[in-house]
């Protein structure tokens, strides 16, 4: 073989080898795009994994807080209720003591008045109990039973011996309503 033919020959081979090369670069090129889309898609989906758990935990904490402020608020009306529970003593034995006079003094008529509307202002309301009534064991205490002949009267209130409160707007019961309830006495 010549000179130029051997020139020529190793051109070729060369152009050969650097298309050999180039199609694997291309080659290589595809398998790296194909594992950066992959890890791509990976780290997309680990986001939203991140995105979602950081919503239910912010989410979470929300309705700990709420639960929280709903403890804290239950918490002050008991507190209050405690309170409230021995203003009512004290206008219970006034009321009583009004009831025993002839004539009562126009001031212990003031005072019993702004007991009342002190209670009002706290949110309280007398649990409405008249004679008659059935008994409802989550408004009333039962001080005791008296045996009645009419079947109509039995479980019913047969007389209120002390008023019950309770929170306006709340189903918490400061004080259940005292009463006698009417028992039907069964022959044997």
């Amino acid at each position: 073989m010549s000179k130029k033919q051997k020139e020529k020959s190793n051109k070729k081979e060369q152009k050969k080898s650097v298309k050999k090369d180039k199609d694997q670069k291309d080659v290589s090129k595809k398998v790296d795009n194909k594992n950066l889309e992959e890890k791509i898609k990976d780290l997309e989906e680990r986001l939203q994994e991140e995105k979602e758990s950081r919503l239910v935990a912010l989410a979470d904490f929300e309705n700990y807080k709420k639960r929280v402020q709903a403890e804290k608020e239950q918490l002050n009306l008991l507190a209050n209720a405690t309170v409230l529970n021995l203003v009512l003593e004290v206008l219970d034995d006034l009321q009583r003591a009004m009831q025993d006079m002839e004539e009562v003094p126009a001031g212990l008529s003031m005072i019993e008045g702004k007991i009342t509307n002190l209670l009002e202002e706290q949110g309280l309301e007398q649990i409405n109990v008249e004679e008659g009534d059935e008994f409802d064991p989550k408004l009333m205490e039962a001080l005791g039973t008296v045996t009645v002949e009419d079947k109509e009267k039995d479980g019913k209130v047969i007389h209120l011996e002390r008023k019950g409160y309770k929170f306006k707007d709340k189903d918490i019961i400061v004080r259940g309503a005292r009463v006698i309830v009417g028992k039907k006495e069964t022959k044997s």
